[in-house]
């Protein structure tokens, strides 16, 4: 498909992530975009700069430094000690002129983001900076709308992204305001405005592969490994977690998708032998996943699997042999308690015997 336009979209990921694989949001995004006609380049600064920094500081990217990221005087003090580095990156940046700048943020990354985003703006460019990802919440107004007006963003997008970025790379191809995209949150004459609320995509069959293309995988702590999402969202509704303010609703793969995609990605990126679901119920449409297992078995694809979910009471021992099968070795069940009394309290509507059971 031809592109729309010469400037090219930037979607970045920026410390603190995880680096054992690329990210997978820009990843997708990317394929989104390219699919309605933009180019794209995906820049990935955590790794970069993990690389660039010495031994010493390497140990920063654990993932026992929750702290580090989250106390901003640290992550100042962090930036101004490898200022020039990421200044250069900026300027690069800047000079490619890009149409606009994408950054998805979670809590670890949101504050070196920011940060990021200031230098940005403040060597010169001209382009959006638009930050998504879990981060941003609606029913977070202040935390929100912090960074818009303090400058060291444009805008903000809140949940589902897909629909969201291709609406505003449309629009500022056209040169239109970019105040009316749905899901966007950005600054009018000194205030924060909202283009409306985005609805959740009514299925994800439809989507686009992940895009990794851009990355090199050798340059990750498990090259041999790359992220799929097999459901958004969660059935539940604990009150510890964002999924739902996030998603909003729960959607799943259906199984011949989700095994179209496996298995294009193994093909595409041969040196890849591990898929990690990273979304938080994999189980969640337990059916779906099982017609997924019955095909990885049928074909004969040889690949591990792990992921993450519920302790669902249809996790029989013939669906569980299913999964060992089919690749899976490693499973990360949600119990947080054996009391019935705060299950219910946090609203896990999950039966303690029926959990004691799968697990045995």
């Amino acid at each position: 498909m031809s592109t729309n336009g010469s400037r090219q979209i930037f979607l970045m990921q920026l410390p603190a992530w995880g680096r054992q694989s690329p990210p997978f949001a820009s990843a997708l995004l990317a394929a989104v975009l390219r699919r309605n006609g933009f180019a794209v380049q995906c820049m990935d600064l955590n790794n970069d700069l993990y690389h660039y920094v010495p031994a010493g500081r390497k140990a920063l990217w654990s993932e026992v430094q929750y702290d580090f990221w989250t106390n901003p005087s640290r992550v100042r003090a962090l930036v101004d000690e490898y200022r020039d580095y990421l200044e250069a990156v900026a300027r690069s940046l800047i000079s490619r002129d890009p149409l606009f700048v994408g950054m998805s943020v979670n809590a670890k990354a949101a504050l070196f983001t920011l940060e990021f985003a200031a230098i940005l703006k403040r060597l010169g460019l001209r382009a959006p900076v638009v930050c998504g990802g879990p981060y941003w919440v609606r029913e977070q107004r202040e935390a929100l709308e912090k960074p818009l007006l303090e400058g060291r963003g444009d805008a903000v997008a809140v949940g589902e992204g897909e629909a969201t970025i291709v609406d505003l790379a449309e629009c500022l191809q056209r040169g239109a305001d970019i105040a009316h995209v749905k899901g966007l949150y950005s600054i009018v004459r000194g205030r924060v405005v909202c283009g409306g609320e985005r609805d959740p995509l009514p299925e994800v069959d439809s989507l686009p592969y992940p895009d990794y293309s851009d990355f090199d995988l050798s340059r990750y702590q498990e090259p041999y490994r790359i992220e799929v999402f097999g459901t958004r969202g969660c059935v539940n509704h604990c009150l510890f977690c964002n999924e739902r303010e996030q998603w909003k609703t729960f959607r799943a793969f259906s199984g011949e998708r989700l095994f179209a995609e496996v298995r294009s990605q193994l093909a595409r990126y041969p040196k890849v032998n591990k898929i990690v679901f990273n979304d938080s119920c994999f189980n969640g449409a337990i059916r779906e996943f099982e017609k997924f297992c019955d095909l990885v078995i049928a074909a004969g694809l040889q690949f591990t699997w792990a992921a993450q979910g519920r302790l669902h009471p249809q996790m029989t021992e013939e669906r569980i042999r299913k999964m060992k099968q089919s690749g899976c070795e490693y499973l990360s069940l949600g119990l947080e308690s054996a009391s019935q009394k705060v299950l219910d309290s946090m609203h896990k509507y999950q039966d303690v015997g029926q959990c004691e059971r799968i697990i045995r």
